[in-house]
C-alpha cells in the first residue's frame, strides 16, 4: 500500500496488505479505525482492503469519507477509482483518477490507473498521451513501464514490451506488483510465440501468489452440499415473496465464455448487463454468518434458509440488482461462481433464468492459469488445483440440474463460436426474449467489460481461442491427469 502515516499498531497490517493478504490485514485495520473513526489514512486502508475483497458498499463509503477528510491525497482518489472500476462505472473511475493527477501531478498510480481504464475502452492513443504526460512531468517507474508495455503490445512491438517489463522486474516492488508484472511478461511472450518461456513465466507468477487453495477442503464442502441438498429439501424450501423478473444468471467456470454470452445478451434492448456482481455470495455470507473469510462461502446447510432470512437477503439482492438498471426487462449477473449457489438462487428468485456455459476444460483451466485473478480464485495458481475446482463445479452443477425444478439453458462455448446466430437465437428464446439483430454485432457495443475477457468481447467472433491449450500441451500433464481423476477425459 506504499508509504503511509499509519502508526506502529497497524504496521503489520500494512505489510500484509502489501503482500496481498487483505483478508488478514482487514480486521487489524478495522480495529484501529474503531479507535480513530475519522483518521483518513485508516479510512483509506480499511476501505481499500474492503474494495479489493469485493465488499464494495462499506469500502466505498470509507474511501469517500477519507476524501472528505483530506481531498488532496491522490491515494484516496486512486482507491475510489478502483472501486468505481470494479462496479463497472468507467466514467466515474476515470474522473477519480484524473482528480488524483490534479491534486498530485507526480502520482504514478494515478497515471497508470487512468491508462489502464483507457485500455479497457480500447483507447490506446489517449492512454499513450496520458503516459507521455507522466514522463513529461518527470514521473516514471514500474507502473509507467508496465502501462507503456501494454501500448507496445497493442502496437505488436512485442520485443520492446518484453524489455519494458523486464526493466520493471528489476525494481524493488511489493510482492503483489511483482506477480502482476510476471503475468504481463508471460502474456507478452505468448503473443510473441515464445510459448516455453511464457509457460515458465506463468509458473513463476503463480508460485509467487501468496495464497494457496486447499482442494480437499473444498471437495469435502462440495460433498456436504450435495448430501444436504436433496429433492425433499428443495420441495420444502421457502420461496421469497419479492417479485422480480429474472435476473439472468450466467455461470460456469471463469474463462469458459461467460463474458461473451453476457456481451451478446447486453446488445439486446431489453437486457441490462450487470457484470460480475457479488450479490449472491453476499447473501450466502449473510445466511451462513461465515463472512468473506470462507470465500466461496458454500451453503452447506439449507436449514439455515428460513422465510425471514430468505426474504431479507432476497429484498436486499433485488434492490442491488435494480441499481444496475431500474427499468430493464432483464438484468444479467455473470459471476461464474454462482454455479455453486443455484439452490439459493432458486429460493430467492422464483423467476430466475440460468445460462450455464461450458468450454473444453483444458482450455478453461489453462486460461485461468494464465490470468492474474484475485486471491479468492487461488485454485487457478496450480494446474492440479484448477482441475480439482473444475471437477467440483461440474459435480455441483450436475446435482443442481438433477434436483432443481428451474429452467437452465446449457451452452458449449465451442458451439457458440461455430454457430453464433443459431446459438444466440436459442439463448434469447430460453430467457423469453425475441430476436434482435444487434446481438450479432456484440463487439460494436460501447459497454466497457471489466473482466479478463475485455479484449475478446471487443472483437468479432474468432476461433483462435479454440484449442489454445495445445500451445502448452507438453506442460499440461498435471492438469489432464487431475481432470481424468475426476472423470473428465477427452477423445483427442
Amino acid at each position: 500500500m506504499g508509504k503511509s502515516k499509519l502508526g506502529d499498531p497497524v504496521a503489520m497490517a500494512r505489510r500484509l496488505a502489501d503482500a496481498g493478504q487483505y483478508l488478514e490485514a482487514l480486521p487489524i485495520f478495522r480495529r484501529a479505525l474503531a479507535k480513530k473513526p475519522r483518521d483518513p489514512d485508516l479510512l483509506w486502508a480499511t476501505g481499500y482492503c474492503e474494495v479489493t475483497l469485493g465488499q464494495m458498499v462499506p469500502g466505498k463509503a470509507k474511501l469517500l469519507a477519507a476524501i472528505r477528510a483530506d481531498p488532496n491525497d491522490a491515494r484516496f482518489h486512486n482507491a475510489l477509482g478502483l472501486a468505481y472500476r470494479r462496479e463497472g462505472r468507467a466514467d466515474l473511475a476515470k474522473q477519480s483518477l484524473r482528480e488524483g493527477i490534479r491534486v498530485n501531478p507526480r502520482s504514478q498510480p494515478s497515471y497508470s490507473g487512468l491508462a489502464e481504464m483507457l485500455f479497457l475502452e480500447d483507447d490506446y492513443e489517449e492512454a499513450e498521451r496520458v503516459l507521455e504526460q507522466a514522463l513529461a512531468n518527470g514521473v516514471e517507474g514500474t507502473h509507467i513501464w508496465i502501462c507503456m508495455s501494454q501500448v507496445r503490445r497493442h502496437q505488436k512491438r512485442y520485443d520492446e514490451g518484453i524489455e519494458l517489463l523486464k526493466r520493471a522486474l528489476e525494481e524493488r516492488n511489493r510482492p503483489t506488483l511483482r506477480v502482476g508484472i510476471l503475468f504481463r511478461l508471460a502474456d507478452m511472450l505468448d503473443r510473441a510465440g515464445r510459448y516455453d518461456e511464457a509457460f515458465e513465466a506463468y509458473t513463476r507468477a503463480n508460485k509467487e501468489v501468496d495464497v494457496r487453495f486447499v482442494g480437499g477442503q473444498h471437495r469435502r464442502a462440495t460433498d456436504r452440499c450435495i448430501a444436504a441438498w436433496t429433492p425433499e429439501v428443495v420441495a420444502k424450501l421457502p420461496r421469497a415473496t419479492q417479485q422480480m423478473n429474472g435476473p439472468v444468471f450466467i455461470c460456469g467456470m471463469p474463462r469458459s465464455g461467460t463474458s461473451l454470452v453476457e456481451q451478446i445478451l447486453a446488445c439486446h434492448p431489453d437486457v441490462a448487463p450487470g457484470g460480475e456482481l457479488s450479490i449472491i455470495p453476499d447473501a450466502v455470507a449473510e445466511i451462513t454468518k461465515k463472512g468473506f473469510d470462507a470465500f466461496p462461502p458454500l451453503l452447506e446447510d439449507p436449514s439455515k434458509i428460513t422465510p425471514a432470512s430468505l426474504n431479507g437477503v432476497a429484498a436486499t439482492a433485488a434492490g442491488r440488482y435494480r441499481e444496475v438498471h431500474d427499468k430493464a426487462k432483464l438484468i444479467t449477473d455473470k459471476l461464474p461462481s454462482n454455479v455453486l449457489y443455484l439452490g439459493l438462487i432458486y429460493a430467492m428468485f422464483p423467476d430466475a433464468r440460468v445460462i450455464h456455459v461450458r468450454r473444453d476444460e483444458r482450455d478453461t483451466c489453462m486460461s485461468c492459469f494464465t490470468k492474474h485473478f484475485s486471491t479468492s480464485l487461488s485454485w487457478s495458481c496450480d494446474l492440479r488445483d484448477a482441475a480439482s475446482y473444475c471437477i467440483d463445479c461440474r459435480r455441483m452443477f450436475e446435482h443442481w440440474r438433477r434436483i432443481l425444478p428451474m429452467p437452465i439453458y446449457e451452452i458449449q462455448y465451442e458451439e457458440l463460436v461455430g454457430d453464433l446466430e443459431g446459438k444466440s437465437r436459442e439463448m434469447l428464446e430460453a430467457i423469453g426474449l425475441p430476436w434482435n439483430d444487434a446481438c450479432l454485432r456484440f463487439w460494436e457495443s460501447e459497454r466497457v467489460v471489466f473482466t479478463a475477457s475485455n479484449e475478446q468481447v471487443r472483437q468479432p467472433i474468432y476461433k483462435s481461442s479454440l484449442n489454445r491449450w495445445r500451445r502448452y500441451e507438453k506442460h499440461l500433464g498435471p492438469l489432464i491427469e487431475g481432470l481424468a481423476a475426476g472423470g473428465i477425459t477427452f477423445d483427442d
